[in-house]
């Protein structure tokens, strides 16, 4: 999600079983490098959904 007038960035990850959400702050640089740095750093095993998945 990318604020008013692009000043700041939130990064959103969501498990979709026990709707578990974590949301990353990415201050003012919303770039694809940004977001994969933010998901490393949580040390979660990250994989990307299935759009006709459950």
């Amino acid at each position: 999600m990318i604020g008013t007038a692009g000043g700041s960035a939130v990064a959103t990850l969501a498990e979709r079983s026990s709707r578990y959400l974590l949301m990353d702050h990415l201050g003012c640089e919303p770039s694809g490098d940004a977001v994969r740095y933010s998901l490393i750093a949580t040390d979660l095993e990250v994989c990307f959904a299935d759009p006709m998945g459950p």
